[in-house]
Parts: structure tokens; sequence; C-alpha cells
């Protein structure tokens, strides 16, 4: 499955849950990918159903402990978002003291991306996914 596709087409961006049932935790518009782990809810949310391209869209990223449900404290998120073989973004996103961790992005072109994912709590990783 896809993390998300732009769609060349229609210039619209159609995101795909990387999950099987999924309950949503603190997204309350848009939409929501969460993927279980290691015993952790990776909860990834995103200002809009569809995204078009040379809009901006919004993204925040939240953790829980899969077992008990609360939201699992971690200092930053290192992403990469690529298409195909360019590399779109790569970077630490801190999580603020106010609000969630997240990141506001502009997709310029139509394609197949990939987003990789590591939750981390100063220098230890806590958990890591890829959303093909």
């Amino acid at each position: 499955m896809r993390f998300f596709r732009l769609i060349s087409l229609s210039s619209v961006v159609v995101f795909a849950v990387m999950a099987g049932t999924i309950n949503s935790y603190a997204h309350t518009t848009g939409a929501t990918i969460e993927q279980r782990i290691n015993g952790y809810l990776i909860d990834i949310g995103y200002s809009a159903e569809r995204i078009a391209v040379n809009t901006t869209a919004r993204f925040d990223f939240l953790l829980f402990d899969e077992g008990s449900g609360q939201e699992t404290e971690f200092s930053d998120v290192w992403l990469r978002l690529e298409r195909g073989e360019q590399l779109v973004f790569a970077g630490g996103l801190s999580d603020p003291y106010f609000g969630n961790a997240g990141m506001s992005i502009r997709f310029t072109e139509p394609g197949d991306y990939t987003a990789f994912v590591r939750y981390q709590r100063d220098s230890e990783s806590l958990v890591e996914t890829e959303f093909p």
C-alpha cells in the first residue's frame, strides 16, 4: 500500500490507510495514518482528505502505547520523504511544549512518495517504520 500517491491526471493526493482496523486518537479534521509496531501506535494526521498539487498540507506526529492507549512522550521525530529516488525532505521535527510535532509541506510534483519516520526520546530510538 502507498503512504500516499499524487495522481498525475487529476493532480490530487490520495492517502491510503496503512493498518487494518484503526481508531482515531487525536485528529478531529482531515485524515490519519496509523500503524501498530513493537507495542506502539504511530499516528500521523494530515490536514485534508485530498491534497492537490501546489497546495500546502499539514502533518502532525503522535505516538501512543498500544496496550494502554496513553500518549508516549518523545523528544523528536526523524522524517525522510522521498519521491522515487529524489529526496524531498529529511530532518528532525521537535515535539513542542504546546501542540504536536508537525510540519507543513507543499507537494509540487505528482508521483509516488515514501515516508520513513523514527520517533526518538533524546538519543534513544523508540520505534521506526516506513510507509511505501
